[in-house]
């Protein structure tokens, strides 16, 4: 029997356009290399923005035979909806007084 291993990579560009590619499939344009890498590349995602790559991908015999799309989200600055405030509306007495 051939073990599994399960790693994380900070950056799509560190699996492979390839590997990425024959594992995530050509259904989904989200999922897709170009779209993941495009992110990265324009800074749109890391660590500066808060959502750090953290990209699973599964190993057989040394071959990647899956990939998942993953971030770490560290921080909320720079987001275009803040969810503090809600959070603070959802836990003021007199707002939930008036349901």
């Amino acid at each position: 029997m051939t073990a599994l291993t399960l790693q994380l990579a900070t950056k799509v560009s560190a699996i492979g356009e390839t590997a990425w590619n024959a594992c995530a499939g050509g259904d989904d344009p989200f999922t897709s290399y170009a779209f993941l890498s495009a992110l990265e590349d324009s800074r749109c995602v890391g660590a500066q923005t808060g959502w750090q790559g953290a990209h699973l991908h599964l190993l057989k015999a040394g071959q990647i035979i899956g990939v998942v799309p993953a971030y770490l989200k560290s921080h909320s600055y720079g987001e275009y909806v803040f969810d503090q405030a809600w959070a603070q509306v959802a836990a003021t007495e007199a707002w939930l007084e008036g349901y």
